[in-house]
């Protein structure tokens, strides 16, 4: 096995041709990247200095043949990087390549093959996002993340762990929806029962009033506005002001009955003084939510302290 080894490669020869596929890309044609490949190794081994080659040498080296190096040299007029011309006695076809304007050109193919490779990765990216219904915020927001590594196998992944990430943060946004939706159809219920039995009326919740609940329901939180609310609809000092959640929901009373829930010790005395009045009043409740609502109420009055002001 080793001799026949030995074998190939004596017949190969010790000088193959340094052949690499872009000098094909560059020209169009295998067969014309293979005379070119071997044109740059002699270049390079003549330190770049012109050199002189003829077609027969050429044709020995690659397997070309004579015909198909001329048409090489009519197709190589167009390209800068390369010069050549016959001269000499007896004549010779003398050549020079300037590895810089090479280098260009071979850049300029590096160069159009990523923007195939973008193009088809964006393609991609369509496709899955499409596939798992992400928006195009994100599918920009993937494709950024690193160019350099867009193919069609890893944006696929990428596109999956976005889209099960994605999954899991509506899943949060839903329950979270779903707590504050509760919360505020339970304080209007609230308000309402609270507001007739404060002041003996039941009021007509507007949009303004809805729009107003939500509002305050995403600064304050419930247990809190539920406490303000009460002491607006039953102290004396509130009653000039209509019993509707958007007259409450103003700026100047919202921060006054805050204020005075952390500094003003009576304010503590008489909220615990409406919760017992209206509050822990045996009455007939038939709605089995607001029942829930109210034992939510009397436990909150026995949080609460007469004598000691607010609480710490």
């Amino acid at each position: 096995m080793e001799q026949k080894a030995k074998d190939i490669m004596a017949i190969l020869g010790e000088r193959p041709v340094a052949y690499n596929p872009i000098y094909a890309k560059l020209l169009g044609d295998i067969g014309d990247g293979v005379i070119l490949a071997q044109l740059v190794y002699w270049a390079s081994a003549m330190d770049w200095q012109e050199f002189h080659k003829t077609d027969a040498e050429l044709a020995a080296e690659t397997g070309a043949s004579v015909d198909k190096i001329k048409r090489l040299r009519t197709k190589l007029k167009k390209y800068d990087f390369i010069e050549f011309a016959r001269k000499g006695t007896p004549a010779r076809m003398f050549y020079v390549i300037d590895p810089g304007k090479l280098l260009d050109a071979l850049l300029k193919i590096k160069q159009n093959e990523q923007k195939s490779a973008n193009k088809l990765a964006q393609i991609a990216l369509t496709r899955q996002c499409n596939l798992h219904q992400l928006d195009s915020a994100d599918c920009t927001n993937i494709y950024t993340e690193n160019t350099t590594e867009n193919t069609t196998d890893n944006i696929s992944s990428r596109v999956k762990k976005r889209a099960n990430r994605t999954k899991k943060n509506q899943n949060v946004d839903n329950s979270v929806d779903k707590r504050k939706t509760n919360a505020y159809e339970e304080f209007l219920s609230w308000w309402i029962e609270t507001a007739k039995k404060t002041r003996g009326i039941e009021p007509i919740l507007g949009p303004a009033d809805r729009s107003q609940a939500g509002r305050i329901l995403h600064k304050v939180d419930p247990d809190t506005l539920q406490k303000l609310a009460l002491f607006y609809l039953a102290d004396y000092s509130f009653r000039k002001f209509a019993p509707s959640i958007k007259t409450f929901a103003s700026a100047g009373i919202i921060t006054g009955l805050l204020n005075r829930m952390k500094n003003d010790p009576d304010f503590w005395k008489k909220l615990n003084g409406y919760i017992d009045q209206y509050i822990k009043t045996k009455s007939k409740i038939d709605n089995k939510a607001q029942k829930e609502l109210f034992d939510k109420m009397k436990k909150l009055a026995q949080s609460l302290t007469m004598t000691d002001g607010p609480p710490p």
